[in-house]
């Protein structure tokens, strides 16, 4: 089990506005969340729901617009805000995990704070949706990450690719963001897509979930 690990990002955006995207249920759902409930005091709820999977965290403390530290039984997730040369620094700290959890942790944290950035440069100001697709697949890691970009919306710019990652911008979705990764080992890997529309782009994030959960599934039953 950790004892803790710290990841530190840069956001162009102010310190004002990437605390509401952390506190705010509106703000969550533009990177991080498909549904989020918010009660912003020691002994409150941090509840984030990603697709079927939701965590309720409970409040510890609350520096606000500074820190925020939430605990899901043994682990502890904190969030510290700090201004620098006109951007603000993001530092994640999260202790009780084990060891083996860490390169997935620091995999997705990289990939949503990517998310949390073009949110708020792009799309601060709109109102945003969220949704999640899950498959599991019994080939190799290699094999599913090969399948991936037939899983992408139709008209979708990639932007990121990784050994367990693919990333792309979907027009159709508002300007939207498409995010895959994969997890586990060879033999059961498991892989989640994050989907986000911006604005007029949320009347089509159903179909466009709904496909791109039919692609997966597909394309991991061939391998």
């Amino acid at each position: 089990m950790t004892e803790k690990r710290e990841l530190e990002f840069e956001i162009a955006a102010p310190q004002e506005a990437v605390w509401h995207a952390l506190v705010d249920p509106a703000g969550l759902v533009g990177w991080f969340a498909s549904d989020a409930r918010v009660t912003l005091e020691p002994g409150g709820e941090w509840f984030v729901a990603h697709g079927e999977h939701g965590q309720s965290s409970t409040v510890e403390e609350v520096v606000p617009g500074e820190r925020v530290r939430t605990r899901f039984g043994q682990t502890t997730t904190e969030f510290v805000l700090e201004g620098r040369r006109g951007t603000t620094v993001l530092r994640i700290v999260q202790s009780g995990f084990d060891e083996e959890d860490f390169g997935s942790l620091e995999r997705g944290w990289t990939h949503y704070v990517e998310t949390l950035r073009h949110y708020l440069t792009r799309h601060a100001d709109e109102a945003a949706k969220g949704a999640y697709v899950y498959s599991r697949g019994s080939g190799t890691v290699v094999e599913a990450r090969a399948v991936l970009p037939a899983t992408l919306p139709d008209g979708a710019e990639v932007f990121d690719e990784g050994a367990r990652t693919l990333g792309a911008r979907v027009p159709v979705l508002g300007d939207g963001i498409y995010r895959a990764s994969i997890e586990g080992r060879d033999g059961e890997p498991s892989v989640w897509v994050h989907l986000v529309a911006y604005g007029d782009g949320r009347s089509c994030l159903a179909e466009v979930s709904g496909d791109v959960e039919r692609k997966l599934a597909a394309a991991l039953a061939r391998v």
